[in-house]
This record gives structure tokens, C-alpha cells and sequence, in this order.
């Protein structure tokens, strides 16, 4: 994702009623984090999602999110770009933090994604 890319999802989440009304049962503003390790030129990617009241994505990692999720970038980039296609992966994952919050998170964040998926030109990868 690039600032650009953010801001325009962003955009088109601030002001969603089904996405407002997906986050109305949390306690609590939460975060979930993709740490995606080796990306561009063998630096990681942080990819950080902000549930309170509403959706918001960004690129800067925070010091205690809670939900981490860590992956390969180039496997997250992958896995991306086939579910954009309709077919199914499963990158090799590892999930820090409480399993119901994550599963919670999760049904808004597929709320948040028929709001808000935009065109994008993955990357080339080996």
C-alpha cells in the first residue's frame, strides 16, 4: 500500500454507515497489525488498521497493537492478488493476540473491504 492508496480508502471509510455500524459493539478503540517482513529493498512493511468507530488504515507501525499478524510481504502481496482474482491462498502466518478480538476485527474488516477496495497494480514479484 502507498500513502496515496491509504488516503483514498480512507477516504471512502470515514463517512460509511455500515462500516460505523460494523464497529459499534467494540469496547474499545482496537488495532490490528500486519508486520510484513523483507519487503522492498529487504525493509519491513507495516500495514496498521484503526477500529474506532469507523475504519482507518496506515503505514506506520504502533508499539502495542492488539492483534499482530506477521508475514512474508511478498507472500502477503501474493495472497492479495489472488483474492483479488477469487482464488484462495494460505500464506504461512503467525497471529499474536486474543483469538475472539481477532475473529471480531476480521467480520468488520470485511465490512471495511466492500467499502473500500480501490484499484491497484501489484507488484512484480520473482
Amino acid at each position: 500500500m502507498s500513502e496515496e492508496h491509504v488516503a483514498e480508502m480512507n477516504a471512502l471509510l470515514l463517512n460509511s454507515e455500515s462500516v460505523r455500524a460494523a464497529c459499534a459493539d467494540l469496547d474499545e478503540p482496537r488495532r490490528m497489525q500486519y508486520d510484513l517482513r523483507d519487503g522492498p529493498d529487504g525493509v519491513d512493511v507495516h500495514w496498521l488498521v484503526t477500529f474506532d468507530r469507523t475504519l482507518s488504515f496506515g503505514l506506520d507501525p504502533h508499539p502495542q497493537p492488539d492483534i499482530t499478524i506477521t508475514c512474508d510481504w511478498a507472500d502477503m502481496i501474493r495472497t492479495s492478488a489472488a483474492s483479488r482474482a477469487g482464488e484462495a491462498t494460505s500464506p504461512s502466518i503467525t497471529v499474536e493476540g486474543d483469538g475472539a478480538l481477532l475473529a471480531q476485527l476480521s467480520a468488520i474488516l470485511e465490512v471495511g473491504r466492500a467499502v473500500a477496495t480501490v484499484d491497484v497494480v501489484f507488484p512484480r514479484l520473482p
